[in-house]
């Protein structure tokens, strides 16, 4: 479904983390982008 959402609505995901890895400093997070579909050709390829 996310997908199809992506491929055939252009639809974009924001997702909020204060997650220690994406986090600059502590109580500030920061802007990272991610290409969903080279992260997961990378985790099938490793």
């Amino acid at each position: 479904m996310l997908d199809h959402m992506a491929n055939e609505g252009g639809t974009r995901f924001l997702v909020v983390t204060h997650h220690p890895l994406t986090m600059q400093e502590r109580g500030v997070s920061r802007l990272l982008s991610v290409d969903l579909g080279r992260a997961v050709e990378l985790a099938e390829s490793g």
